[in-house]
């Protein structure tokens, strides 16, 4: 008789990848752009949409629009020219490239910490073959990507909206429209977390097309929503422990940063005192970075390795066990 998947499962299945596959981690860094699964990616990408909105993306727009006609009095030469419009197409070329790198990279791990999970450990995964998917399904990946940051700013501009139409009218109606709006919107964007996860581990790992990968994550959804919604709360606090861990570590960089600048004012010696300020800011970006990546590579293969029992055998939620354990007492 098989052994039930539980998340103490799936969260040694996560130490045990950071520690074995020390090749994902480059992929980790440039999967990081996208944005970790689960809640975080949601209610982080909601916060920035928030501060953009529909009034931010018209400022946006009027600031690129100022910009281009500044460039066009600018006084230049022709080779001065030639080398700013190769500086643009280096700019856009480097972001191009990143965006790239990110949503292959994305795919690189799902797929290798998916073939993990099949095979048990018995064997080492090949990265090169995960690659080489992650590659092959990248227009797949980027379209589930644009769909999600698509609907994110979407449900933030509804819930904008709403706030400005409550703070300009103060009437009841309006409040009880804004938080009408609030709740849905937070709802489905919560529900559309898990469908993303969903749907990548399908396209990825399952060789789904995007409409089926949509479809059978709904579904999967439907089946495990409790699982999704407390293993989606566990990953949020975790995030929020792992940032106030970062942010104490910065903070403490900060302070000897701050106390280094008064010594060098003090003794002299000023090159001296800016390159160690450099070098701890420089430790303080890196631990950062590590933990982070180490933090992306351990929540997907959670929620890898728990799509794969989701599918094909089930997994039971924490309630769900209390409940049938209390049951089996009485």
């Amino acid at each position: 008789m098989k052994k039930e998947p539980t998340y103490k499962d799936a969260f040694m299945h996560g130490l045990y990848s950071i520690k074995k596959y020390t090749s994902l981690w480059f992929c980790g860094f440039f999967a990081m752009f996208l944005g970790q699964f689960g809640l975080w990616d949601f209610f982080s990408s909601m916060h920035l949409a928030q501060q953009e909105g529909v009034v931010g993306v018209g400022r946006n727009l009027l600031i690129l629009s100022q910009s281009i006609h500044d460039v066009s009095l600018l006084q230049l030469s022709v080779d001065k020219w030639v080398w700013f419009f190769w500086l643009c197409i280096f700019v856009v070329g480097f972001f191009l490239l990143i965006m790239v790198l990110a949503v292959v990279s994305q795919g690189t791990i799902v797929y290798a910490l998916g073939q993990q999970c099949k095979l048990l450990h018995k064997k080492r995964i090949n990265i090169e073959k995960a690659w080489q998917v992650g590659v092959r399904n990248f227009w797949t990946l980027f379209g589930i990507t644009l769909i999600k940051k698509a609907l994110i700013f979407f449900l933030t501009c509804g819930i904008g909206i709403t706030l400005l139409a409550a703070l300009r009218q103060g009437s009841t109606m309006s409040i009880n429209v804004f938080f009408g709006v609030f709740a849905v919107a937070v709802v489905l964007g919560i529900i559309l977390s898990f469908l993303v996860v969903y749907a990548t581990a399908y396209v990825v790992i399952e060789k789904y097309n995007i409409r089926d990968a949509l479809v059978s994550s709904w579904r999967l959804f439907l089946n495990h929503w409790l699982v999704s919604l407390e293993v989606g709360v566990l990953m949020l606090l975790l995030y929020i422990a792992v940032l106030f861990g970062i942010a104490v570590v910065v903070v403490l960089c900060t302070a000897e940063v701050f106390l280094l600048t008064i010594l060098s004012a003090l003794f002299g010696g000023i090159w001296f005192w800016v390159a160690l300020e450099w070098l701890l800011v420089a430790i303080s970006v890196v631990i950062a970075v590590y933990f982070l990546v180490m933090l992306y590579i351990f929540s997907t293969t959670v929620w890898v390795y728990l799509f794969m029992k989701m599918h094909n055998t089930g997994v039971k939620s924490i309630l769900q066990r209390s409940f049938l354990f209390t049951k089996r007492k009485k």
